[in-house]
């Protein structure tokens, strides 16, 4: 072999070590490739695609369209009043607003001297014009529509206010009378209709009314004693500034220790404040969580206390929005009930005769002079109520959802977990409860594992 044909030795670098000689290309190819950066797509949730390969064409966007849900959560208070067209939540609405109603004019009647606006209106009871405005053309929209929308908080504020007139001994037992008859009438029934509305909000299924009112039968005792913790606290400040104003009393030292001590009465009448205004706030989110968590007393009152007190801005943001919502959902709802029986009496009418037809009682504002009013009265009676029904049943499924909506920014919790029955713990017997495969009865076949590369 010629010294041409013997391969030469690679040239040395200065340190003495042999080169690496490179191959034509091979520089270019050990340059790192390009970095390709996703493409955005702005209707998905992560608001980022899957990073190309090089060479491979872009992917085409997305036709997926935009969760509102989970970009704007709030988005889904707009189904509360579908979920509230439920026949199952206008019935227990209807049933806790005569309950309500029935019991405060009981209680009127036993103790008395209570003024008449206070109290509380049954569900067909016409309302004054000049509370909700000049009213629309006929009878039926001076219906309490508006009024049933915040009736499960007219009883208890009458009451806590009557309870607070500490002077007057018999209105402040008819206070505590109506107050604890109200958390009685709506921890029942409020329950029970936050029950039926977390079951289509969260399962979309509608749920059963036994069910719901044997969940409601079953939290009772807690739905009384939810708002009572608060209640504690509020009585043991107002005890010692009554404990106060009879040391107020003592000859000579009395006036001193009245005067030296009322910054802290005035600190102890601010907290009052605060608590009256939580528990006004919270009591009816303790009974959402009563519904939604099958949980106990102390549970639900620390679920409102926390929601109300962490989310401060978010749950200002549900009650304007809230209230936006049910106006427009009651004002269609009073207007499509008139409708109805403005329609129903005009076509029967012109085959009866409006004067026969009005002797019925079937007519908005038609007294009813035949045999046969008694019962024309009681379905328009009826259909006077379902409007004030739906107000009362849309306040607790707004409460439900916005309870899902609070729960969901608070401790991450998705909107459709919900305490079910057939979803209950086993009892703990000491043993690993088993589930899917393992807990059948069939011969379980494993295949012999091979690993792969």
């Amino acid at each position: 072999m010629s010294d041409a044909d013997s391969p030469l030795p690679p040239p040395a670098d200065p340190e003495g070590e042999p080169a690496e000689v490179s191959a034509p290309g091979a520089a270019a190819a050990a340059e790192p490739p390009p970095r390709v950066e996703p493409r955005p797509v702005t209707n998905q949730r992560d608001g980022l695609s899957p990073p190309v390969p090089p060479g491979l064409p872009f992917p085409p966007p997305s036709n997926r369209p935009v969760d509102w849900a989970w970009w704007l959560p709030e988005v889904r208070l707009l189904e509360a009043p579908r979920i509230a067209l439920s026949p199952v939540i206008v019935a227990l609405a209807f049933a806790g607003l005569v309950a309500a109603a029935a019991g405060d004019f009981a209680i009127h009647e036993l103790i008395g001297d209570a003024r008449p606006e206070t109290v509380t209106a049954f569900p067909w009871d016409p309302a004054p014009a000049a509370y909700f405005g000049p009213p629309l053309p006929g009878d039926l929209e001076e219906r309490p529509a508006v009024r049933s929308l915040l009736a499960p908080l007219h009883l208890p504020a009458a009451g806590l206010n009557d309870l607070l007139s500490l002077t007057d001994w018999p209105q402040t037992l008819r206070g505590a009378l109506r107050l604890g008859w109200a958390l009685l009438v709506w921890g029942f029934f409020g329950t029970a209709i936050c029950r039926a509305a977390a079951v289509r909000f969260a399962v979309g299924a509608s749920g059963s009314p036994v069910a719901a009112l044997r969940m409601a039968g079953g939290r009772w005792i807690s739905s009384l004693g939810s708002p009572l913790l608060p209640a504690v606290g509020l009585g043991v400040l107002a005890l010692g500034l009554i404990v106060l104003g009879w040391a107020g009393d003592l000859p000579a030292v009395g006036p001193w220790l009245v005067a030296v001590l009322w910054g802290a009465a005035l600190l102890a009448g601010l907290a009052a404040f605060v608590l009256i205004v939580l528990l006004a706030i919270g009591w009816p989110l303790m009974i959402a969580a009563l519904a939604v968590e099958n949980s106990d007393a102390f549970d639900a009152f620390s679920r409102a206390f926390s929601y109300v007190l962490g989310r401060p801005l978010r749950l200002v943001v549900h009650v304007v929005a809230g209230a936006a919502i049910a106006a427009v959902a009651v004002l269609l709802a009073q207007l499509a009930t008139t409708a109805a029986a403005l329609l129903a009496a005009g076509f029967a009418g012109v085959g009866m005769g409006p004067e026969d037809l009005r002797s019925l009682g079937v007519t908005p504002g038609a007294a009813g002079t035949a045999d046969a009013a008694v019962a024309g009265r009681f379905w328009l009676t009826l259909w006077v109520a379902l409007p004030a029904a739906y107000a009362a049943g849309l306040f607790w499924t707004l409460v439900t959802v916005s309870y899902f909506l609070l729960r969901y920014a608070d401790d991450g919790v998705e909107t459709d977990e919900l305490w079910q029955p057939d979803r209950a713990l086993p009892p703990d017997d000491g043993t690993v409860p088993r589930f899917g495969v393992s807990a059948s009865s069939m011969p379980v076949i494993e295949r012999p594992h091979r690993p792969t590369v």
